[in-house]
């Protein structure tokens, strides 16, 4: 697994606790573009990264990845602008994955596993969309 850098702060607003994560070697990448350059981030449960992949091939990317992992999909649904997913593990823990497109070659991933969050289990379905890219 890819080594994360976090970074954590506390705020006195409605949100008060961020996390938020970048992945050392894709701002090292020269492959790693604009989008990529922008790193990841986990916030309120929520795992967000920007990719430089169209929609229709994240999507796939995504059905591959939970094919691969034994995970059934529940329900999906893709558009020119969007896609959403939703799965199960085993351990009854719901995910939830949500593409946008930004550009025609650039989208933006969302992933949430259990109503709270699970960045370990978010990180490793985003590693395996990443790598069948």
């Amino acid at each position: 697994m890819e080594e994360v850098e976090c970074s954590r702060s506390v705020f006195v607003s409605p949100l008060p606790y961020s996390l938020s994560c970048r992945s050392p070697a894709a701002s090292r990448s020269p492959s790693a573009g604009a989008a990529g350059a922008a790193g990841v981030m986990y916030h309120e449960g929520r795992l967000v990264d920007k990719v430089n992949a169209p929609i229709d091939r994240a999507y796939d990317a995504a059905l591959s990845t939970l094919a691969a992992k034994k995970l059934a999909v529940s329900s999906k649904s893709a558009d020119i602008a969007s896609a959403h997913i939703k799965s199960k593990y085993a351990d009854g823990k719901e995910l939830w994955i949500d593409i946008e497109a930004i550009t025609s070659e650039v989208c933006e991933i969302k992933i949430r596993v259990g109503i709270t969050g699970d960045q370990d289990r978010a990180i490793d379905l985003l590693e395996g969309i990443k790598s069948r890219l």
